[in-house]
């Protein structure tokens, strides 16, 4: 059963999220690509094993065109635009931004040619693949092929490749999420007076340096400035409301303080999202186990979005503030079209997909 495996699964993933430094989770990372490598080449075997069966329709007259069918399938051809959001990052991370461009034409040439001579092969070897998963596919129908422990280790080792990869996946949404301000409260000023925190060893000294210009008790300067305003405990207070010096230990102390206070609100409540993201996506899954309609379903909402509704806003944004262009010059209609066409294809996709996920269930 479907579901009492992801029943199971379910705390492992849990477990794996809570690895919030990318150092320790590089290995269980690695060791999930070499699952994965591991899977193609269980599916070559498999594919090369059944090439020989009999799959002349193959090469006959093409299918018929179910042209309800059409939306799902351009909703899961969005779904592979996932790794557009690595553009930026890659670009920003090279020696030589300026030689981006080749290097982007020569990945997506050999990814185009992977992809084609991927689904090419195994659709002569398996014959017609109508699902969203190849190795699921097969799964379903493992009794029609050759070589059935090849089919099960490459689905087995596939999931396994998923399930170490999850947190890796994850973490551009939880960059993402944990830096939006839900309740508006960035850009308030503290209601308590205090300061907040240096971000840095070097704001740190800066306040220290601060500190120690602080006047004494004894002098009676009359100041507008109250403690609370200045960052200063309480304690610290003399009985005259006046403050006395404080020392870099003690100004050191009060940060660290503050710093670990603020440092296990902070864990508490990335641990909070972290676990309610895996819950969302575990509950998505119990609810469409059907892999093609989650595929299609995440391709409309999330391929549309990152594919061709935010990048030519973004291009929009910086031709008009930036380079001055007119929002009727041949680049703002270009985006204009791009985002139209990503809404039609997000509301089509969407509703599509709904239907079938409603109809199957």
């Amino acid at each position: 059963n479907q579901r009492f495996i992801m029943a199971c699964v379910f705390p492992f993933v849990i477990a794996l999220v809570y690895i919030k430094d990318l150092r320790r989770l590089a290995p269980i990372t690695a060791i999930g690509t070499v699952f994965l490598f591991v899977a193609f080449g269980f599916l070559g075997v498999a594919a090369f094993e059944n090439w020989d069966l009999d799959n002349e329709g193959v090469f006959s007259a093409p299918a018929e065109i179910q042209l309800s069918k059409v939306p799902l399938a351009t909703c899961a051809i969005m779904y592979s635009y996932e790794g557009i959001c690595l553009i930026f990052p890659i670009q920003g991370a090279m020696k030589e931004p300026e030689k981006f461009d080749k290097v982007f034409y020569a990945a997506m040439v050999c990814v185009c040619f992977i992809f084609a001579a991927f689904a090419s092969f195994c659709v002569i070897a398996f014959g017609e693949i109508n699902d969203g998963s190849i190795t699921a596919y097969l799964m379903s129908n493992i009794d029609d092929y050759n070589w059935q422990f090849c089919i099960l280790a490459a689905n087995t080792f596939v999931s396994l490749c998923v399930l170490l990869t999850y947190p890796l996946q994850m973490f551009p949404a939880v960059e993402i999420i944990s830096k939006i301000d839900w309740f508006g409260t960035k850009n308030l000023r503290r209601k308590d007076g205090l300061v907040a925190l240096p971000t840095s060893d070097e704001e740190e000294m800066t306040t220290l340096n601060d500190s120690e210009e602080i006047p004494s008790s004894a002098s009676n300067d009359s100041s507008d400035h109250s403690p609370l305003q200045e960052g200063i405990p309480t304690s610290s207070l003399s009985g005259n409301g006046h403050y006395g010096a404080i020392g870099n230990d003690d100004a050191r102390c009060y940060t660290d303080l503050l710093r670990d206070r603020c440092s296990d609100e902070c864990d508490s409540a990335s641990m909070t999202m972290r676990s309610a993201l895996v819950l969302l996506t575990f509950t998505i899954a119990l609810s469409v186990p059907d892999v093609q309609e989650l595929i299609s379903l995440a391709g409309a909402l999330s391929g549309s979005s990152v594919a061709l509704i935010i990048p030519p806003l973004m291009e929009l944004r910086f031709c008009t503030h930036r380079e001055g262009k007119s929002y009727l010059s041949w680049a703002a209609i270009k985006c204009y079209l791009l985002v139209v066409v990503g809404l039609s294809y997000g509301a089509i996709g969407t509703i599509v997909a709904a239907n079938e996920i409603i109809y199957d269930q």
